[in-house]
């Protein structure tokens, strides 16, 4: 132990020590030194190797928002039309298969496709299958170029 110095003293000192450390941390960078981790951000997105999706999709139109709501207007926890096709000895109805569903072109708006659907503004559910053969130490991200309002 340093000469006149107790022990309490030296602890108060490298408390103080500690404090000063953090405010120059903060005063340097900001609010930044306490933020969360920034969001990653992809560049490049058109010049990466891609899968297109364009084309054909199934399109299933929902003017009840029953794929989003139940019967008493309560938001459903898996909201989306699941993709349903009848089973042998089913005796209810599927109100909705994919399979059976009507195309939509892709990229496109539905309004212009479809006589039915010039003045339709509710949502269409679409689905379209694909393979994709997962590679190791990749990661893939899914690129929307356009879409309306809320997806």
């Amino acid at each position: 132990m340093v000469e006149g110095f107790s022990a309490t003293s030296c602890a108060i000192g490298r408390l103080l020590s500690r404090v000063v450390l953090i405010a120059s941390v903060v005063l340097l960078f900001g609010d930044a030194a306490w933020a969360a981790p920034a969001p990653i951000v992809i560049t490049g997105a058109d010049k990466r190797p891609a899968t297109s999706l364009d084309g054909e999709w199934a399109a299933i139109v929902d003017p009840y928002f029953s794929g989003l709501f139940s019967f008493h207007h309560e938001e459903k926890a898996n909201g989306w039309f699941l993709n349903q096709k009848a089973k042998p000895g089913d005796t209810g109805p599927t109100e909705y298969d994919y399979s059976k569903a009507p195309k939509l072109k892709v990229p496109g708006d539905w309004n212009t496709q479809r006589e039915s659907l010039f003045f339709y503004e509710g949502p269409i559910w679409y689905e379209r299958d694909f393979t994709y053969q997962p590679r190791e130490h990749t990661r893939v991200f899914l690129h929307v170029g356009a879409a309306n309002y809320r997806s």
